[in-house]
């Protein structure tokens, strides 16, 4: 039955990708139950047995003690990550709350990591309680594709005016790639010394540019790009 998946897939979309299954079945129409020969209110593994045999392996369950949860297929850093990105910042302790999904242990081993790859930091507010902050968009799963280091260079070739160096922005801009996508790249490119990244002075850019720049894990902007030879 596609159309309920699709319709439970926008649902989730919406929701980080994931939900309580019977918060799910709240926002199913009656029309949807009927086809899933469901009640208005039905208990959530009886509504994880009925989802399986439609949605086949589309989506995850996972049970949390008596609550159980569906998700779309995605790393647990992206659930955290999607969380983080939703507001400015997040106190440890508000997002241990508001993730019951996880143990406060695999949140502290997931913020770490998250940090470590400069996608996130931690700083101390003025009541000095650690807050943390996303450094970079959440991955978009609304399309799957390969993003390949030849469509890079090829966009840096096109806007290569023979001054060595592309600006980051342009290169961000012409590919339109997901935000952390791009970024993924750039690290790439540039641990395996393919490219060089240089500073930027975000006194000679406009607001949209210093945005379109990039933020290493130092959290230095990085303005251009040299392709090394």
């Amino acid at each position: 039955m596609p159309d309920i998946a699709e319709k439970i897939q926008s649902i989730l979309d919406k929701n980080n990708g994931y939900m309580v299954l019977s918060k799910l079945a709240q926002q199913l129409s009656k029309e949807d139950k009927n086809q899933l020969g469901i009640k208005s209110k039905i208990s959530g593994n009886i509504l994880r047995k009925k989802l399986e045999l439609f949605c086949e392996e589309r989506f995850i369950f996972v049970s949390k003690g008596k609550t159980v949860y569906i998700m779309i297929p995605q790393e647990p850093e992206e659930i955290i990550f999607g969380e983080l990105s939703t507001v400015k910042s997040m106190s440890p302790k508000v997002l241990v709350n508001k993730l019951k999904l996880f143990s406060k242990g695999e949140i502290q081993a997931i913020i770490n990591n998250l940090v470590e790859a400069g996608r996130a930091k931690i700083l101390l507010n003025e009541k000095f309680e650690p807050m943390i902050f996303a450094l970079t968009a959440k991955i978009t799963r609304e399309i799957s594709r390969e993003y390949t280091q030849e469509e890079f260079k090829n966009a840096f070739d096109e806007l290569d005016k023979g001054t060595i160096f592309v600006r980051i922005c342009n290169i961000r801009r012409k590919l339109n790639w997901p935000r952390e996508v791009f970024d993924s790249m750039l690290r790439e490119l540039r641990d395996k010394e393919i490219i060089q990244l240089r500073l930027g002075d975000e006194h000679l850019m406009t607001p949209d540019e210093v945005k379109d720049c990039f933020i290493d894990e130092n959290n230095y902007l990085m303005g251009t790009v040299t392709w090394n030879e």
